[in-house]
């Protein structure tokens, strides 16, 4: 290895941005381009202005085949994250590309203060003018890292070292672009994830623990083996994803665990009685200073007594705000067991953080086990695979699974952790012209489907359908639909879902400034309304829905376009087009992408498949699309509950009348309600008679849709298995009356 070619790579990619660092990446990157003076460029169109501070002009290149490229440092506004607003980055960018007729462009995106910032290789596609359009549309392509100091950097490393240590020929666009490969990362990831859901898998069909307890549940050791491995792996991937968002480890006691006397007496004095009491028991004094005793908190400590003693701290300094998480809370869980224990991580970490942690309401928050806050998720992701009894039986799966790192800089170590500690991890779904180079919920969901094929070494699985098709799919059907919901010409339609974005970026600009001259089409703007109301009514039924592609896709292009439709009720609004003026504010409220994505997944999406890790992964990926529209604000202080998927998702064979497994006209549910023989007394006192004279799908379907409704929400335990076994019961109902009514009593 060139250690000295490395060193500047590793510093530049390693380390917050700037601007030195990168001047030498791109010199070596390109072996000698032409240097530009770097001038501080203020000169930004108005439809980026709210978003680009300024821009530098670092270098330019020319590849072998004529290809012009430039090289660019991008500085966002104050407040603008690098990793929000991906669409305006990529479009500012195609417009410089455009502009002075380059081909491509590497580009740094930066924002002061952040230690993390992108580097990006952005290529035009193809150039597309619209007759009447204002704006040239030239869609670019993007590929990006996220780097900096708190990224894992091993891919970018990995896959930009070969062309930057190569010093006897220059590289062209397509070694560049090669050397973003997101395909590559989805392979290597992949060969590595089922290497160790393979590892998992075999030493839980082989250990005593795990075999009794599938036989004590009624399932086959392998089978449940299958579940068992994949759900665990998918858990952990879900937990890196969540603590990229900084809501895990959040602290509420002391971070260092120590208070001066004074502060502690301040706290102290402010209590009631029965929160003194734990303060004196937990917090032990040590000249002048009061430290918290953790040891005797793991050991002694009640439930109670946590809600106590988290209550003194609510409101202090010590309370600190979601968001300030550790975002390597896993690994650094998985070290700490492993070099400070002697327990195993999966039965006395991973377990209680799963069962009890993430899927247990507590006051405050506070998580007495790990001394920190840890959010509530709900949804069923953290429950017990099939009930199994997780605090009685100990499977001993050993931590060297987990991890097997010798030290901090052992490249070598291939436990689970250890692999996932060297991706990236993105809660950004990739689209056609916005990729990024990092495990994002869409590969993890390809991942998950190729698994779906695995159950054994010689098993290879198999990719499906690649996603620039999905995306096609899921425009052209939502064009289509649209079109014969509202009265608008198709070419228009087609133009607003294509480039709405583009265009609600430039209108927006033009509202700054007082335009009347819109570039969306007239046909649009005067149907916003229908069109908003079409696409909160829009059904999607997927009937094989394996990782979720489709329907993920389908709420994507929704939520796009109702984002984009948002900006023009607020440009609406601002033009007394209402009949009274809303407000900025309220409409942005009103209309958060969180409560709009929460309310299509609820009454839009509903899929189902004969595979049961196949609905797993498609809820978790909305569980995921949920996660990042979740922002911590004042309306929404913390982090809130997962919504209950199991009326939108559902297990069964789409092709011969089959939910969960069972046949829905098979005759033991006949038995089980005692109409073999025409009586109707299986059902119950509280439903409606059945009179074969009326017909009353209606109002069983009402009140099933009624429960559905109520379940999405729930979040108590005891209440959502009530309301799954009214819903069953109604199932169960409208099949007996079915029957009932056609005559098919046998």
């Amino acid at each position: 290895m060139d250690t000295a070619k490395y060193k500047i790579l590793k510093d530049a990619l390693d380390n917050f941005f700037d601007i030195g660092r990168f001047k030498k990446f791109t010199r070596e990157f390109f072996n000698g381009p032409d240097m530009l003076p770097a001038t501080r460029q203020t000169g930004i169109w108005r439809e980026y202005d709210d978003y680009v501070q300024c821009y530098y002009r670092i270098a330019e290149y020319v590849d072998e085949n004529g290809n012009k490229l430039i090289v660019l440092a991008v500085e966002l506004k104050k407040g603008r994250s690098v990793e929000l607003a991906r669409s305006m980055q990529r479009n500012f960018v195609s417009k410089i590309l455009d502009t002075y007729d380059y081909n491509a462009a590497i580009v740094a995106f930066y924002s002061e203060n952040q230690p993390n910032w992108r580097l990006s290789f952005v290529r035009l596609d193809y150039t597309l003018t619209e007759k009447g359009l204002d704006i040239d549309l030239t869609p670019a392509r993007r590929y990006s890292y996220l780097v900096g100091e708190d990224e894992p950097k091993h891919t970018a490393e990995a896959q930009l070292f070969p062309l930057f240590k190569d010093d006897k020929s220059n590289p062209t666009l397509d070694e560049i672009e090669e050397a973003f490969s997101v395909e590559r990362v989805t392979n290597d990831f992949f060969n590595q994830y089922k290497e160790k859901y393979l590892q998992l898998k075999e030493f839980l069909e082989n250990d005593e623990k795990f075999i009794s307890e599938s036989e004590r549940l009624g399932f086959e050791v392998e089978k449940f083996a299958e579940q068992f491995s994949k759900k665990l792996m998918g858990q952990l991937a879900f937990l890196y994803f969540i603590q990229k968002k900084g809501w895990l480890g959040v602290t509420l006691l002391p971070g260092d665990r120590e208070l001066l006397e004074s502060e502690y007496q301040k706290i102290y004095q402010s209590v009631e009685e029965a929160n003194k009491i734990v303060l004196e028991k937990y917090f032990v004094k040590q000249s002048g200073k009061r430290r918290l005793n953790t040891i005797l908190i793991g050991k002694e400590m009640t439930n109670h007594e946590a809600d106590l003693l988290s209550d003194c701290f609510v409101g202090t300094e010590h309370d600190m705000l979601w968001g300030t998480g550790n975002r390597k809370f896993i690994s650094k869980l998985c070290e700490y067991c492993v070099t400070n224990t002697e327990l195993r991580f999966f039965n006395d970490y991973l377990e209680p953080f799963f069962y009890e942690g993430l899927n247990t309401k507590r006051k405050n928050d506070y998580y007495k086990r790990f001394n920190c806050k840890i959010p509530f998720l709900n949804g069923g992701l953290f429950e017990p695979l099939e009930g199994y009894h997780w605090k009685d039986v100990k499977f001993e799966i050993p931590n060297e699974i987990f991890t097997n790192k010798k030290d901090e800089n052992d490249r070598e170590a291939d436990g689970i952790i250890d692999i996932f500690d060297r991706y990236n991890f993105t809660i950004n779904e990739n689209e056609p012209l916005e990729k990024e180079v990092a495990v994002d919920p869409e590969m993890l969901g390809k991942i998950f489907e190729n698994l779906l094929e695995v159950t054994d070494r010689k098993s290879k699985g198999a990719f499906y359908t690649p996603r620039e098709i999905v995306h096609y799919m899921c425009q052209e059907s939502l064009i289509n639909y649209l079109v014969n919901e509202v009265d608008v010409p198709y070419k228009d339609m087609r133009e607003f879902i294509l480039y709405g974005e583009l265009l609600k970026d430039v209108d927006s600009s033009a509202k700054a400034n007082r335009s009347k001259d819109y570039s969306i089409k007239d046909s649009i703007l005067n149907n916003i309304g229908q069109i908003d109301k079409a696409l909160e009514n829009v059904r999607i039924a997927d009937p094989a829905v394996g990782s979720g592609a489709f329907p993920l896709g389908m709420l994507n292009e929704i939520m796009k376009a109702r984002n984009n439709i948002t900006e023009y009720m607020i440009i609406k609004d601002k033009e007394g087009k209402f009949d009274r003026r809303y407000g900025e504010n309220f409409i942005r409220s009103w209309r958060s992408p969180y409560k709009m994505k929460l309310d299509t997944i609820k009454n839009s999406i509903f899929a189902v498949d004969i595979e049961p890790s196949a609905v797993d992964i498609a809820k978790l990926r909305l569980w995921l699309s949920i996660i990042v529209e979740q922002e911590i604000d004042e309306e929404y202080p913390k982090p809130q509950p997962l919504p209950n998927l199991d009326s939108n998702i559902l297990v069964g064979n789409s092709l011969i009348d089959e939910y969960e497994g069972i046949k829905l006209f098979d005759k033991t549910i006949l038995d089980k309600h005692k109409i073999g023989n025409g009586s109707k007394e299986g059902l119950k006192p509280k439903q409606i008679q059945m009179d074969l004279l009326i017909d009353y799908t209606d109002k069983l379907l009402d009140e099933m849709f009624e429960l559905q409704s109520r379940l999405f929400a729930e979040n108590n335990e005891n209440k959502k298995n009530e309301i799954k076994k009214e819903i069953d019961q109604i199932r169960d109902d409208l099949i007996i009356y079915t029957l009932e009514k056609n005559g098919s009593h046998e």
